[in-house]
């Protein structure tokens, strides 16, 4: 009966095989849900269902040309379809085709002004590119239409509009940290009274299981500054680390972090329940986000409690806003004591330094400064695009006005993007003559690039972190505004280690001024130059095992709190180094360390 009927009713005979691939896509079953796309393309080559699923796991599979084919056709066949012209404008936007992407989004946003994930992808879209402040307004847009399309998305693309706003001059302070704190009281305050009462033993000195959770365990910054830490902290007998991975990258850093941990899970994809259950099951005393408002964060589970003492520390220079984040780890550099705290829903732990820093093996040796070869001082920046907003480009111009015989080079900028970068310095009366734009570069080509800046430049309102660090162990300083976000103080905090304070200004005219007289004492400029690699050696961040101690120190300190059922407090590592914190059990260095993090 339902063969003779399907032969004879071919609405009925494609409605049934479209429920069939909607309920393999449902069921998680995507091999099957491609068999039975292909079949449907093959019958029915005019439905426009098979085309927008296949296109969505050829993307998944990797094939990009085919899918990004397969996505077109879906939307000449839907034309109505917001979904379908939301994922060929995704497609776009990672190929980097961003205007093209962009009218797509727009469409989809016609045909649906509902459809939240639109305007988080079109927001997205704006921000790779560097315009901020339509970025933020499609992810507002995004959050307060919500609709019920992509619930579960909401958490990671309001994350995604604290990133954006941390980047934007515009958002002070107090604005900064008021959508801080609505992140959580969206995702956290309905869990709070399901807190769980844990059962760690509270025996201040027993082994301590230590997870850390990431989506950046692998060649970005994150697994760069984290891996050298962990390979002395892995040998604390006292301390037992696990990993959870969120992102599925595997590279030559991934597999060395994986050797770091006691235990390694990957966790990408795991709904948050089982997460939370996964982190109880291990019985973690102390739980480490590694990400906070970036890419493939879990602060949705961190927001339940599943360990007694949750840590923010290293992926993101900022709060969570989350009341179930005791501690984020920082230092008196970056966040000098009394001025940011305020800032943060968690308690400020003073590390010697926030992280601990290797040169990359590709480096090779410092370059004399090209200025005296040129006679003229080349700035620099190795920005990505996002950072690059109209503050930041108005702030250059400026300085390229006051001092006209002085250069720009530009490094990492997104094929395509060269023209409009091009095109505003152009609108503020810079010359293009006075500037190189270079694409992104493989690591080696990228460190050499700094042979050719004599002075980098920070960005405004999302300072330099690793660039910095990249830029002084090429021998290059960098020039900065301080700020009044952790954001924007970044850089300003990472001078201080290296008594680089004459590169730290207050103002624009305070940067201008600073740039005259270095263009003006070359010869210093070289000499400081030779000895910035050095100086980087000799910071606190240049001595792994240093950090890895103040780390342990700080566990065990926050562990002791605990069992004791005091509140979180701030402290400072280096005032426990006469306590039994840096020596006993799982002691990494002992009394020669202590001399170093004291000086």
């Amino acid at each position: 009966m339902v063969s003779r009927n399907r032969q004879s009713d071919p609405v009925c005979t494609l409605v049934e095989d479209e429920s069939a691939l909607l309920g393999a896509v449902a069921r998680g079953d995507l091999d099957e849900a491609q068999r039975i796309a292909l079949l449907l393309i093959e019958r029915q080559p005019t439905a426009g269902l098979p085309w927008k699923v296949l296109g969505a796991l050829l993307w998944e599979q990797g094939d990009q040309m085919e899918a990004l084919a397969t996505m077109w056709n879906s939307v000449q066949l839907l034309p109505q379809d917001a979904e379908a012209c939301c994922n060929l404008g995704f497609a776009l936007t990672l190929l980097e085709r961003f205007a093209e992407a962009e009218r797509y989004f727009e469409q989809a946003i016609r045909i649906d002004p509902g459809f939240s994930i639109a305007h988080y992808r079109l927001g997205m879209c704006h921000f790779i590119q560097g315009r901020v402040a339509q970025a933020r307004l499609s992810l507002a847009r995004g959050l307060e239409v919500k609709s019920n399309y992509t619930p579960v998305d909401d958490p990671q693309n309001h994350s995604n509009l604290l990133f954006v706003m941390s980047h934007d001059p515009a958002a002070d302070a107090a604005t900064l940290l008021a959508e801080h704190l609505r992140f959580g009281e969206e995702f956290e305050a309905p869990l709070r009274a399901l807190w769980p009462r844990h059962k760690n033993e509270r025996q201040p000195d027993r082994t301590l299981q230590i997870g850390f959770v990431s989506g950046d365990l692998y060649s970005h910054p994150v697994g760069q500054f984290l891996e050298p830490i962990l390979a002395h902290l892995v040998r604390a007998t006292d301390l037992r680390l696990h990993g959870y991975c969120t992102h599925s990258i595997d590279d030559d850093v991934s597999r060395a972090l994986k050797t770091r941990f006691h235990r390694f899970t990957a966790i990408d994809g795991m709904p948050d329940q089982a997460f939370y259950e996964k982190v109880w099951g291990d019985r973690i005393d102390i739980l480490i986000d590694l990400s906070g408002h970036t890419g493939h964060n879990r602060l949705p589970v961190f927001a339940r409690k599943p360990a007694p003492v949750q840590v923010s520390w290293l992926g993101y220079p900022g709060t969570t806003g989350l009341s179930a984040m005791d501690y984020y780890l920082a230092d008196p550099c970056w966040l000098p004591p009394g001025r940011f705290d305020h800032q943060f829903t968690e308690k400020l732990v003073y590390l010697p330094d926030r992280w601990a820093f290797t040169g990359h093996p590709s480096a090779g040796a410092v370059s004399p400064l090209p200025a005296l070869a040129s006679g003229h001082l080349t700035f620099g920046s190795f920005h990505r695009l996002g950072k690059i907003n109209a503050a930041t480009v108005k702030l250059w111009a400026d300085l390229l006005t006051a001092l006209p015989h002085t250069r720009l080079q530009v490094a990492g900028i997104l094929a395509g993007q060269e023209s409009l970068l091009l095109e505003q310095f152009l609108a503020l009366g810079i010359d293009g003559a006075r500037l190189t734009v270079l694409d992104r570069l493989p690591m080696d080509r990228y460190l050499r690039a700094h042979d050719k800046v004599d002075i980098n430049l920070d960005a405004l309102a999302y300072s330099g972190a690793t660039t910095t660090m990249y830029s002084l162990w090429m021998g290059v300083p960098v020039l900065t505004i301080a700020g009044a976000t952790p954001q924007a103080n970044a850089c300003a905090g990472i001078l201080a280690h290296v008594d680089l304070q004459a590169f730290v200004a207050g103002d624009v005219d305070g940067l201008i001024a600073a740039a005259r007289y270095w263009s003006s004492h070359l010869q210093e400029l070289a000499a400081l130059r030779a000895r910035l690699r050095t100086r980087v050696q000799l910071s606190p961040g240049g001595n792994p095992e240093l950090i890895a101690q103040h780390i342990r120190s700080a566990l065990r300190h926050m562990w002791h709190s605990w069992c004791l059922s005091e509140p979180a407090a701030s402290f400072d590592t280096r005032h426990l180094a006469d306590t039994d914190h840096l020596t006993g059990t799982g002691d990494l260095g002992g009394s020669d360390l202590r001399r170093r993090a004291s000086r």
